[in-house]
């Protein structure tokens, strides 16, 4: 009778009142989740810039060394040759005091 009708009104409350409470439980899973998932990708985002930048620098770093070798290089061809033409300056003046 009444008992049986007070006793299922409450059972469909009390399952209203879980299924409340699972949707609530859901959602906040969801939102931890989203959270989560923003912060991985702002972390990844941090790698990924610092990755490039770190490349960067290494290929500015090399570039450099490049352009300072090629002129040490320059430098050195320079010098031989310069040594080359005193070198056959003196061989010259040295046969011409020898034919004397």
């Amino acid at each position: 009778g009444k008992l049986n009708v007070e006793l299922d009104k409450f059972r469909e409350k009390c399952e209203k009142d879980q299924k409340e409470i699972e949707d609530l439980l859901d959602l906040k899973k969801r939102v931890e989740r989203r959270e989560l998932e923003e912060q991985r990708n702002a972390h990844i985002f941090k790698l990924e810039k610092r990755h490039r930048e770190a490349c960067e620098q290494t290929k500015s770093h090399y570039e450099e060394m490049y352009t300072e070798n090629s002129t040490t290089s320059r430098q050195l061809q320079d010098d031989n040759n310069r040594l080359a033409q005193v070198e056959l300056h003196h061989l010259t003046f040295i046969k011409g005091l020898e034919d004397e």
